[in-house]
């Protein structure tokens, strides 16, 4: 069995698909319309910045969506088919294109406004989030739940074992982060974004992006999305899936989870769709007997070679 994963927001760097993004690619239909469509030549973004505005959320996010879609669409075209899908938090949208759920449109105009509304959501200055390895979570809940409510500070990523993300009021996260050195971690460090993502903060943005996501097309997925709130195959109906994008904002993203719940059903290769190679790595702190595929930077057909061969 083999899972294709999508990343999410920290992926994005200046040349990203420079493999997929030909002359003859940027001048095509679809390239043109997204330009239209987002107002923004994302496409340029992509391939040479500036860096500062290709990180701003309401462009990092489709600009990963796009450079996700365009190399499962490559996969595709060879002929190799996943058995399951999965995104860390953002790349559940490139994950549900790619199930044919929703139009490429659609959703980059989607996260275009979902980055948008989760930049703006929270002043400037007054969230963070901080990445601590080395923790359980359960440890980590604890010193949380010792400096402040759930509505100020709260786990946001479930990223690995021993390796979570908190996120919320940055005096509170600042706290939080310095009582973690004091009780083990190996490593905190304070994440370069805009507000603190998956947070009950961010509710105000939960609520924009619902208008947008009932607006367009939105079908059941010809194969088994995982959703990052529960873990496990998000809902196949329209409803259900705009309620757990929405609820996704401000829950916790549970990418462990996910990642177990693939192992059980038996897929033991995961191939990396997308920019960079993060999500690889934290596939095999989870399981070291997993068999990971990034593809970003190399011959996509040649990884899925590869990767099918073994599996």
């Amino acid at each position: 069995m083999k899972a294709w994963m999508f990343p999410g927001q920290g992926a994005q760097y200046v040349g990203m698909a420079h493999d997929l993004l030909s002359d003859n690619v940027l001048e095509t239909s679809l390239i043109k319309e997204t330009r239209e469509r987002l107002g923004t030549d994302i496409a340029e973004l992509m391939l040479h910045g500036p860096e500062e505005v290709l990180r701003l959320t309401e462009n990092a996010q489709p600009a990963i969506v796009l450079h996700s879609v365009l190399a499962a669409k490559k996969a595709l075209s060879y002929g190799y088919k996943p058995d399951y899908l999965v995104g860390q938090s953002l790349g559940e949208y490139s994950a549900l294109v790619v199930a044919g759920s929703m139009d490429l449109l659609d959703a980059l105009e989607a996260v275009k406004l979902r980055g948008n509304l989760m930049q703006n959501a929270v002043p400037d200055g007054v969230g963070s989030m901080a990445a601590i390895v080395g923790l359980r979570a359960e440890t980590v809940k604890e010193i949380c739940d010792t400096y402040g409510s759930d509505e100020e500070i709260s786990i946001s990523n479930y990223n690995a074992p021993e390796q979570v993300v908190i996120s919320g009021l940055r005096e509170i996260v600042d706290s939080c982060a310095a009582r973690a050195k004091e009780a083990g971690a190996r490593r905190v460090v304070n994440l370069d974004v805009s507000a603190p993502f998956h947070t009950k903060l961010l509710a105000g943005a939960a609520e924009g992006l619902r208008k947008k996501l009932e607006s367009v097309r939105i079908s059941t997925p010809s194969v088994p999305v995982i959703s990052n709130v529960t873990g496990e195959p998000a809902p196949q109906d329209k409803a259900g899936i705009v309620s757990s994008l929405v609820e996704q904002v401000c829950a916790p993203v549970r990418w462990e989870q996910g990642v177990k719940y693939l192992l059980e059903q038996g897929v033991h290769a995961f191939f990396e769709i997308g920019p960079g190679s993060s999500l690889s790595g934290l596939v095999k702190k989870i399981s070291r007997g997993a068999r990971v595929y990034p593809t970003d930077g190399r011959n996509i057909e040649e990884v899925m070679k590869e990767g099918y061969a073994d599996a």
